[in-house]
């Protein structure tokens, strides 16, 4: 290790600053670099299905098989659209009680 003096210590700490701007801009990509972003119209696997939507292999073959999910066979295989399984996640909305309590309010408001 190099011994600093006092008078180039404010260059150095400039220097260390510099290099945790490097440091930072670094970490903040790793998501990106790890997990690049999935195009629009990606086709999943049951593997990459299965972690997209949180769910076990076995549940992604449970629910095609029932037709709760969203699926195309081909040759044997199952495929999954990611904007179908945005959709079937999007379908899965629960309400808030704003929103039930206005559409309570128009129900009102169109029997009168």
């Amino acid at each position: 290790m190099e011994t600093i003096s006092f008078n180039d210590l404010p260059k150095e700490v400039a220097k260390q600053g510099e290099m945790l701007k490097e440091i930072r801009a670094l970490l903040i990509n790793i998501p990106t670099l790890i997990n690049p972003p999935i195009e629009e119209d990606t086709i999943f696997t049951v593997k990459e299905a299965s972690s997209y939507l949180g769910y076990t292999v076995k549940s992604i073959y449970v629910k095609a098989s029932a037709r709760q999910l969203p699926h195309h066979k081909k040759m044997g295989r199952l495929f999954f659209s990611k904007l179908e399984l945005d959709e079937f996640i999007k379908k899965g909305k629960r309400k808030t009680l704003e929103e039930i309590q206005e559409e309570a309010n128009q129900f009102k408001e169109k029997r009168r």
